[in-house]
């Protein structure tokens, strides 16, 4: 077996010199130093035979069939390496790959995406260009995501230049057409970007169902609502199955006005696709905005059948039963949601202000610290404040027992695993905090008894008890009694904003808003205010002015369902809407039977 291995690595090595020179020199600039070769367990040895020069370029052109399955084995464990976030590894791999055949397009594109998530973006240029004057059979698709990444990365000018290239590679790829249309759009130049639209329709003929949707949604944006009928209409006549246009289509009837059409057009939706979660979201919040709560609450729950991992609907269901009054039904669905996606910051910004509106939370950083304005949060951060919210209800909807065990093993697994927290609390020497740690500690039925009652009693007193207990911050003073009257969530929080809705896979976050809000700002103004006010009754009827103020400028901010971007080095997801066709459609020269 030694020797064996021994003679695949000198073939190995001596393949490698057969490499073209001119490809190794351009990958050497961008790849690592050298590094041991690939164990053959992990990946298949390439077995390469004397070619002359134009055997070479042949067969890497052409390779047979045994080397196609390799090169592709080569390429999936790459990628694996490289969602993994093992990018040294994914890395060799694909300089491997794009050296050994540069001509196959996706492994150029994916080694350029993987640097440019690493924050890299200098060398994934470089690799877009290299892979473009390497192949010539999928240039005009490098430069298509080469443009992509230029705009995520702010040049919008040099992402338009890239875009007129693939144009003149192919000047009948609707795709280009529509992605060029909607960067135009996206910079405020509406009048040119409905232009590339018109000439591709024309030039084209028949562009295809995303083609007709992507530009229905602009017009749509843009409130030309019966031209944007006839382009989702274009698109189901296209593709009857293509349900994210018969979802737009309905929708823009419901701006139309017309509600019977657009029910009509919902439940065509779902006949052609029934495991649509985001079409089950979408006739969900129809619904509820006509005033159909039932019906609409009895479609978020199909949906959830359908897709019991769609964070969205989650969401959708527990923003309904706060407008019913239904806290307790509330927490139990925000909680759902969370465990299936705990970096929804969306979700954690609807649940927070719910309780910072019933008093339960002030807004301290360990409840605002997703919400702070302009500020950008690390995914961790998120799943410990989803973490904090599903122990803060256990503790006020608490049923059992059992509940009151879980909080506080809860914190006994904080103060031993945060050192700094432990000495702080000791430092102090707080009565209250001093029991509540040895109630964490012990957890007998006598401390789980001892830490209800207390509880009770000061909850009755400050309503953020909860959220002094999960900051170890109990204050000193004798807390006031404070009183935080339960509104009425307003209708307004389930109208759409004059924004259009479109109906593609993201169109979930249509509901929502990305503007940032100063939050913290508020809430502490609030809080500070409160606490200058003598006087129980002076109190409440500041609170309850600020409360109005505060879901005031929430609602018309889109404080309630802000989504935000995790810290990453550079978050280059991949791409959607037309983008997402960029590799299914333009994958690779060999990609048959993948």
């Amino acid at each position: 077996q030694a020797q064996a291995q021994a003679q695949a690595q000198a073939q190995h090595h001596h393949h490698d010199h057969h490499v073209p020179k001119a490809d190794h020199t351009k990958i050497k600039a961008i790849s690592p130093p050298a590094s041991p070769p690939i164990p053959p367990s992990s990946s298949p040895r390439i077995a390469p035979k004397q070619h002359t020069q134009r055997e070479t370029h042949y067969s890497h052109m052409h390779p047979d069939p045994e080397q196609r399955r390799i090169y592709n084995s080569l390429y999936r464990e790459a990628q694996r390496h490289a969602a993994q976030g093992e990018y040294t590894e994914a890395r060799q791999i694909y300089s491997k790959l794009t050296q050994s055949f540069p001509y196959d397009g996706r492994f150029w594109l994916a080694f350029a995406q993987m640097e440019a998530r690493a924050g890299r973006l200098d060398i994934a240029r470089q690799l877009f260009r290299q892979g473009a004057e390497s192949n010539e059979s999928s240039k005009s698709h490098l430069f298509h995501a080469w443009a992509v990444l230029e705009e995520r990365s702010g040049n919008a000018d040099k992402a338009r230049e890239l875009f007129q290239q693939v144009l003149k590679i192919d000047p009948y790829d609707p795709l280009a057409y529509q992605a060029l249309a909607l960067l135009e759009d996206r910079h405020g130049r509406f009048d040119d970007a409905l232009r590339l639209f018109e000439r591709a329709a024309e030039k084209i003929g028949r562009p295809g169902a995303s083609f007709w949707n992507a530009y229905g949604v602009m017009l749509q944006k843009h409130k030309l609502y019966d031209k944007a009928v006839k382009c989702f209409e274009n698109a189901t006549t296209a593709d009857p199955y293509h349900v994210r246009s018969w979802q737009a289509w309905a929708i823009c009837h419901e701006r139309l006005e017309d509600y019977e059409r657009a029910t009509e057009l919902f439940e065509k939706a779902l006949r052609v696709d029934p495991m649509s979660a985001p079409t089950y979201q979408a006739y969900g919040l129809f619904q509820a905005r006509l005033g159909n709560l039932d019906s609409a609450s009895k479609l978020f729950e199909q949906g959830l059948e359908k897709d019991p991992h769609h964070a969205p609907l989650y969401h959708a269901l527990a923003r309904l039963e706060e407008q019913r009054g239904n806290y307790e039904l509330a927490r139990e669905v925000y909680e759902r949601g969370l465990r299936e996606d705990p970096e929804s910051a969306v979700m954690l910004r609807s649940w927070a202000c719910m309780e910072l509106k019933l008093g339960h939370i002030d807004s301290s950083a360990n409840w605002s610290a997703p919400f702070l304005p302009k500020t950008k949060v690390k995914r961790s951060q998120l799943a410990k404040t989803a973490e904090n919210f599903i122990m803060l209800r256990k503790l006020i909807d608490r049923r059992s027992k059992d509940d009151l065990r879980s909080v506080l093993t809860w914190l006994n697994r904080r103060i031993e695993t945060d050192r700094n927290l432990y000495n702080s609390i000791v430092s102090r020497s707080e009565d209250d905090t001093m029991r509540l740690m040895e109630w964490a500690k012990r957890r007998s039925m006598n401390d789980i008894d001892a830490f209800g009652q207390w509880f009770d009693k000061n909850y009755e007193q400050d309503r953020r008890i909860g959220s002094y207990i999960f900051g170890w911050n109990l204050p000193k003073r004798t807390m006031v009694p404070v009183e935080s009257p339960v509104a009425k969530i307003p209708d307004e929080w389930y109208h759409l904003a004059e924004a259009p809705r479109k109906a593609l896979k993201e169109a979930d976050e249509l509901f929502f808003n990305d503007d940032a809000v100063e939050y913290s700002l508020i809430a502490e103004f609030i809080g500070s205010f409160a606490n200058n006010l003598s006087g129980r009754t002076a109190m409440s009827a500041a609170l309850l002015g600020m409360s109005v103020l505060l879901v005031l400028y929430g609602a018309h901010s889109g404080l309630f369902d802000a989504p935000i971007t995790p810290t990453e080095a550079m978050d280059l997801v991949a791409p959607t809407g037309v983008d997402s066709h960029l590799i299914e459609l333009h994958g690779s020269v060999f990609g048959e039977g993948l």
